[in-house]
């Protein structure tokens, strides 16, 4: 879940690379998502802030979405 909030908080541009980096974290690394770390890892990895990405995991607008 907190892949996908970070995806969506990214918005559209960011979306469809930071969407394989999470397939490619998963199913060519079998890195687990559900563990918090390893969503903010890959979502550094893409170049993103990941206190600001952990808190959008957090945000009522996002989780609402």
């Amino acid at each position: 879940m907190a892949a996908a909030r970070i995806v969506y908080w990214a918005g559209e541009e960011r979306a469809p690379d930071l969407t394989h980096a999470f397939f490619r974290a998963s199913f060519a690394r079998g890195e687990d998502l559900h563990r918090s770390e390893t969503v903010l890892a890959v979502a550094e990895a893409a170049g993103l802030d990941p206190a600001a990405a952990e808190a959008a995991t957090r945000d009522p607008a996002i989780k609402a979405r």
